[in-house]
């Protein structure tokens, strides 16, 4: 299969994979009609329909770098496209059906293919694309994962005012980008590009053979996931519940402000990498948790909004920061395995997320949404103070990141 990385159609194939990535979450909105249509679960098996497929997502991350080491990145994505498309239009049947078990095991499948998809959809990109066209297509990366979570959003409110049952119709998209990545995306190369750094061929490494650099980021992934998510978890109890600033509907308004903002970071995440150099991760940072902390302090709806539009650009620069330096040390042989571990240490940040705050509000005495806001923001700015330093301080650790954009 010939290849023209400049094409629009070969593009368009490898961004409509990452706007599969922010469907797991679209359906949410079915969830008091799950609740209606099985009177006889419990409202913790109700909600375990959202949450059940993270298992899932979590063991194929870690898998799919060694499985696209023995089978090849391009036919490992179908095959993930493929779990995401049928499995996630399962509930079509088993909902008429009555069969909540293979419900919850449909959601288990689907979160196997957005397992694969997560470090696939990064490293493939990194394989075809070098320099400032890698970090511009990264950016757009991300800028499509947050345009996907507006637009599944609204799909699925629109199917839902003709049957609640329609909404899992979205996952019909996966069909699209099938075809599309069937069509117009060759297996990647096997080896660096021309202008790359030239590097010996290896094999797809085990997990434990990965550089000290891949578990760090992997680390500080983790824990900034563990902040950040306070933005979700904590931010819409102390805005309605504690603050009594706006009334439930509008919380969906603040998170829709705060993805149109992380897709305009991801657009310009380029120019921003190449200005900000090795201190961009951590200026992210920092603007992520300078949002949390106004979230905490809020007295107002607008500032609400204002936090999230921060939070939201410092979110886009910041994921695909830690993307690109990882590839930028790893050969294709590597990238997959080392994005995986990427992914996988945010699913961990994000899956331990309440237990954290619970253990953090049992020590100091208090466990209010409000608080958990400021440790967030606390735990935040410890991230951008390590990776200011592992990135930005330590320049001379960094001569991967830094011939890179000396290039550009």
């Amino acid at each position: 299969m010939s290849i023209n990385i400049r094409s629009k159609r070969f593009k368009a194939a490898l961004l409509s994979v990452s706007l599969l990535l922010s469907e797991a979450g679209a359906v949410s909105a079915t969830l008091p009609e799950l609740a209606k249509a099985f009177p006889e679960e419990s409202q913790t098996s109700i909600q375990s329909f959202m949450t059940i497929g993270a298992a899932a997502i979590i063991v194929c991350t870690l898998l799919a770098g060694g499985l696209a080491g023995k089978i090849g990145k391009r036919r490992l994505t179908l095959i993930g496209i493929t779990l995401i498309a049928v499995a996630g239009m399962g509930p079509l049947v088993f909902i008429p059906m009555g069969n909540f078990t293979a419900l919850l095991l449909s959601r288990l499948v689907v979160g196997a293919g957005m397992g694969l998809l997560q470090p696939l959809s990064s490293s493939v990109i990194a394989d075809f694309f070098h320099g400032r066209d890698r970090e511009n297509m990264l950016g757009w990366q991300s800028s499509a994962v947050g345009a996907g979570s507006v637009v599944w959003t609204l799909i699925v409110g629109a199917f839902m005012l003709w049957d609640w049952k329609a909404a899992f119709f979205v996952y019909a998209f996966g069909l699209v980008s099938l075809v599309l990545f069937a069509r117009y995306v060759p297996e990647p190369p096997k080896h660096a590009l021309p202008d790359a750094p030239e590097t010996s061929p290896v094999k797809a490494p085990r997990w434990y053979r990965l550089s000290a650099d891949v578990w760090i980021a992997a680390i500080l992934m983790l824990v900034f996931n563990i902040g950040f998510q306070t933005l979700f978890v904590a931010m819409p109890l102390a805005f309605v519940a504690e603050k009594h600033l706006i009334e439930p509907p509008a919380v969906s308004l603040i998170m829709t402000s705060f993805g149109v903002a992380s897709v305009a970071a991801g657009l310009v995440f380029g120019l921003v990498m190449r200005r900000l150099r090795n201190w961009t991760g951590a200026a992210a940072a920092g603007t992520v948790a300078v949002a949390l902390f106004v979230c905490a302090n809020a007295s107002s709806a607008p500032l609400g909004y204002a936090a999230a539009i921060v939070a939201g650009l410092g979110f886009g620069t910041f994921m695909p920061f830690f993307i690109t330096t990882t590839n930028n040390r790893a050969t294709p042989e590597t990238s997959a395995m080392a994005t995986a571990v990427l992914f996988t240490g945010a699913a961990i940040g994000t899956a331990i997320t309440p237990y954290y705050f619970e253990a953090f509000g049992s020590f100091i005495g208090d466990g209010s949404a409000t608080v958990q806001l400021i440790v967030g923001a606390a735990t935040v700015f410890v991230v951008a103070i390590l990776t200011g330093f592992r990135y930005g301080a330590l320049r001379h650790v960094a001569n991967t990141e830094i011939k890179t954009l000396e290039q550009v």
